[in-house]
């Protein structure tokens, strides 16, 4: 609720979606969106796969970003061992967590990721990637 009431004054511009990220991608043409802010599974081979299902989906110019720019070792540092993003949905076991996927994604595509902490308090970091 909080979430949507602060976004109504930008209403005819924002879109929630309810689904599995890689599903709800479907739902948008590519180039058509200015923003994507990712914050769902965080394990590496999820947002990687997050990753690249939304890329296609940002014009020119858009921005892809998101949260928890943490490796799987620093988020259980950080959050405990209950938060552990190493296991994929396959059982496979990468210790890139968010940072690793995120990392490997703009290398990929010879971009930069810029990273920040929105408040000074929060132990994880947001990141974000410019389409040229």
């Amino acid at each position: 609720q909080r979430a949507i009431s602060r976004l109504a004054r930008f209403w005819p511009r924002v879109r929630f979606v309810q689904q599995p990220s890689v599903v709800a991608a479907r739902l948008f043409d590519n180039g058509a969106l200015d923003m994507v802010f990712l914050d769902a599974r965080h394990d590496e081979c999820a947002v990687f796969e997050d990753l690249q299902a939304w890329w296609p989906k940002l014009r020119s110019g858009g921005l892809l970003a998101g949260d928890d720019y943490l490796s799987a070792e620093a988020a259980r540092e950080f959050y405990g061992e209950q938060n552990d993003w190493s296991v994929c949905e396959s059982g496979e076991v990468r210790e890139g967590g968010v940072r690793g996927a995120v990392d490997r994604f703009a290398a990929s595509l010879g971009l930069q990721v810029s990273y920040f902490r929105y408040y000074l308090a929060t132990l994880s970091p947001q990141w974000l990637i410019f389409k040229p």
